[in-house]
């Protein structure tokens, strides 16, 4: 899972391509801990327009938020927005939301369609944790 930081934005893009496995996920959970361009605070942007299959068990979802719960604590990831998902990856999309929100619960996550739309959510997450 290529990533790339946009500075003006604060945004983490993460583009996901052709199949997306927990061994993506995991080597994705690794790299950002350690990347020291990164910086604190950060949103993730996750491009899903490009999966072609979720390659992911349930057990797999499951324990994602776990997975990933290192990463965001080191990098103090501020929040998490999918785009893109084609209508058949939308639902398991919403699938891990939910194990997110559940087992992640400060945690903003959500899904939309378009970076504009990412943007959007995004402006809202900060505004309301400035008031």
């Amino acid at each position: 899972m290529p990533y790339t930081y946009l500075p003006e934005e604060n945004v983490i893009f993460i583009s996901c391509q052709g199949e997306l496995t927990l061994p993506d996920i995991a080597d994705y959970c690794s790299r950002i801990q350690e990347d020291p361009s990164i910086p604190n605070g950060a949103a993730e942007f996750v491009d899903l327009s490009g999966i072609t299959h979720f390659n992911l068990e349930p057990a797999e979802i499951g324990n994602m938020p776990n997975l990933y719960s290192p990463a965001r604590a080191r990098k103090s990831i501020s929040a998490t927005i999918h785009l893109g998902a084609s209508e058949i990856n939308a639902g398991l999309t919403k699938f891990i939301e939910a194990y997110f929100r559940k087992h992640i619960p400060d945690h903003p996550i959500h899904t939309v369609q378009t970076y504009n739309q990412a943007l959007q959510v995004l402006r809202e997450i900060r505004e309301e944790r400035e008031n």
